[in-house]
């Protein structure tokens, strides 16, 4: 009669049942710095308290409208067991109007001046290449595109 033994067993139970909650942890932390970085990055590229023609904002005029560079905020929410969403919002009342441009309208036209976006989708591409990067140093293989 065959007999087989396995040892540590008990051991990589245990590692793969806490795997989640670990790659959550660190996950989640890679999350937080990329927005806090991406945050820094947009107070740089946005523009203070003047236009394109270097005027003082119409809407910081009338209404104490929030600068575009200080209005960008972080939020974060748990989703599940496993999973926080971490996001950065910008809330300045004219933020469209400044990433898309204006046609026609009753100051006249400005131009789209894409900051937030391009950002973005920097961060966002190195966010997705430190996790591949975590994942690969814990032993686990990645393959495809994350963005696809």
């Amino acid at each position: 009669m065959a007999d087989v033994s396995w040892s540590g067993m008990d051991e990589l139970y245990t590692a793969l049942n806490e795997l989640p909650g670990t790659l959550s942890d660190e996950v989640t932390a890679l999350a937080r710095s990329s927005a806090t970085e991406m945050v820094a990055a947009l107070k740089i590229a946005y523009p203070r308290g003047k236009d394109h023609k270097g005027k003082r904002l119409l809407n910081e005029i009338r209404w104490g409208a929030m600068h575009l560079a200080d209005a960008n905020h972080i939020t974060e929410r748990m989703i599940g067991q496993y999973h926080t969403s971490v996001r950065v919002v910008n809330t300045s009342a004219y933020v469209w109007a400044f990433e898309s441009g204006r046609r026609k309208g009753r100051h006249g036209t400005t131009p789209a001046r894409p900051t937030f976006i391009p950002i973005r989708a920097r961060f966002q591409r190195e966010y997705y290449d430190l996790v591949v990067t975590l994942l690969e140093a814990k032993g686990l293989a990645v393959s495809g595109d994350p963005e696809s």
